[in-house]
């Protein structure tokens, strides 16, 4: 995977896993909740993100933990998106690309829209050559990328990798 799709990728997993910090209880609670959750048994999608954390060669650990998850809680939308970046990570793109529109096709997130789902798409087809479907599969979005800091760089260096692809390619 090129150094912009890597970086994007432990952008995206970051917001991910922090935008759950957000919503945390009190500081008094919190260290109550962390303990009695210490104590509790991780769910797959932790397990997942901890294997994540530790690089490719965990992939199909990784796969196997979020394919359990979503066994179990088939709107877990984060799940469906960090196993299309761990698959795109490994080279998987077309079975990322599956993932993706798995993940829009769950009833419970219909009508939502995913800015790291989309950016796996963009940056899968941009994989294959597939510049001009990369740029239709990202560019009406632009909008979704501009809620935050990591979000606006990542579309605008990929949009930028997509348009120069598409200047030096001959038109056929």
């Amino acid at each position: 995977m090129s150094k912009i799709a890597t970086n994007a990728v432990r952008l995206i997993l970051l917001t991910i896993v922090c935008s759950g910090a957000a919503t945390a209880a009190p500081r008094a609670e919190a260290t109550s909740a962390s303990a009695e959750k210490s104590s509790k048994k991780k769910t797959h999608f932790e397990k997942a993100v901890e294997l994540y954390m530790l690089g490719p060669s965990k992939a199909d650990e990784i796969i196997q933990e979020l394919d359990l998850e979503l066994a179990e809680r088939p709107e877990n939308s984060k799940a469906y998106i960090i196993k299309a970046m761990t698959l795109m990570g490994t080279r998987r793109c077309a079975a990322a690309l599956k993932v993706v529109d798995e993940l829009h096709a769950v009833p419970a997130l219909k009508g939502r829209v995913f800015p790291a789902a989309l950016q796996v798409r963009s940056q899968c087809l941009y994989d294959a050559g597939k510049y001009a479907e990369a740029k239709a599969a990202i560019e009406p979005f632009r909008e979704e990328f501009q809620q935050k800091e990591e979000w606006r760089k990542e579309y605008a260096t990929l949009m930028q990798a997509i348009e120069k692809a598409l200047r030096s390619t001959p038109k056929q």
